[in-house]
């Protein structure tokens, strides 16, 4: 395929994803109403009381004292996040994917199709994480605000690729939403959370979980003046290990049209 025809057609497929994305009134609703319900609700029933939170900076640990708002506010407005992340890349990797598959075999190549789909939800998430950190500015005090929208930023990527994934593999659409619904409630809104779950800061299993990496990088801008390389190497980690299995995922389900005569042209 020449490389004016592989622009042509990543700018087409960017194009009718941005407008799926579009003209999907829930997701447009649940863009504007979600954070702000979420955090307004956090901010106007969380007590000012005291509440112990580990930072970790590689081998060193920092012991804060933050307000249960506070913390409730960064865990929730993850949680939010992460949630509206892998909803709208359900939509694009679930939606008319038999579509796509036709297209494949009529020499689409996979990881064009991914970049282009890839690219419209980053300017959702752009926008998103906007909002989250700009939201979260107004209620509370951030040391960075800068180093807090990409903390965000990669929270949301790394969930949105999840949920691209889970939209992939799943034949049908609600059981694919009830799997996001429940990883990000339980990984970032309660095991990452000390407010509900105090025991977890000690236990190595959260370390392992999707949004442990980019919430310490959120605290970390938010709360204290100290840069944290490692959570955001680990976060980096998370967010090219889950875009390459998406990449993967979507290779394996247009198989079929490619076996059957497709041409892949990689460029």
């Amino acid at each position: 395929m020449p490389e004016s025809a592989h622009r042509r057609t990543g700018w087409l497929v960017l194009r009718l994803s941005a407008l799926e994305l579009w003209r999907n009134p829930l997701g447009l609703v649940l863009l504007a109403v979600i954070p702000a319900v979420f955090i307004g609700t956090i901010w106007w029933t969380a007590s000012q009381d005291a509440v112990p939170l580990k930072i970790f900076f590689g081998n060193e640990t920092l012991r804060l004292l933050l307000t249960q708002r506070q913390v409730g506010l960064v865990f929730v407005s993850a949680a939010v996040s992460g949630f509206l992340a892998a909803y709208y890349t359900l939509i694009l990797f679930h939606n008319d994917f038999g579509y796509f598959r036709f297209c494949a075999f009529m020499g689409l190549s996979p990881p064009l199709f991914t970049a282009a789909r890839f690219t419209a939800f980053l300017g959702v998430t752009a926008v998103l994480a906007a909002v989250t950190t700009l939201g979260l500015g107004r209620v509370t005090a951030l040391e960075h605000p800068l180093t807090v929208f990409a903390g965000f930023l990669l929270i949301i990527v790394i969930y949105g690729a999840y949920g691209g994934i889970v939209g992939i593999l799943s034949r049908s659409f609600m059981p694919a939403l009830l799997w996001i619904v429940l990883l990000a409630q339980l990984d970032a809104g309660w095991l990452q959370n000390p407010v509900y779950y105090s025991a977890a800061q000690d236990s190595r299993v959260i370390h392992w979980l999707p949004a442990f990496y980019p919430c310490q990088v959120v605290f970390s801008a938010a709360f204290t003046s100290r840069d944290n390389g490692a959570a955001l190497g680990g976060a980096l980690v998370w967010a090219v290990a889950t875009v390459a299995v998406l990449i993967a995922a979507v290779q394996w389900r247009m198989r079929g049209p490619l076996n059957a005569g497709g041409r892949l042209d990689w460029g």
